[in-house]
């Protein structure tokens, strides 16, 4: 089975820290879970926690670019009156 970090920490060791990042996955003989195995979950949980969440609550992202064939409505500047391009 292997283990999943939950949050990022890091270890000092004799060549310098060993940073395990959120997400970070190590197996199950791995030496740091003896002493920090409760920063570690069962890949399985999150698994299973991925599954539970609701297709909408992932699906509402809004994208910075539009699709082929979308139409984006933009806003544009309005000059004033009376002014020249380039004028103040």
């Amino acid at each position: 089975m292997t283990q999943r970090c939950t949050s990022s920490f890091a270890v000092p060791t004799e060549s310098g820290p060993m940073v395990y990042a959120a997400g970070r996955l190590v197996s199950d003989e791995d030496p740091i879970l003896r002493s920090h195995g409760h920063l570690f979950e069962p890949v399985e949980v999150q698994v299973a926690r991925q599954e539970a969440t609701p297709r909408s609550v992932t699906a509402a992202v809004e994208t910075a670019t539009a699709a082929p064939a979308e139409v984006r409505h933009t806003s544009t500047v309005r000059r004033r009156a009376g002014r020249e391009d380039g004028e103040k």
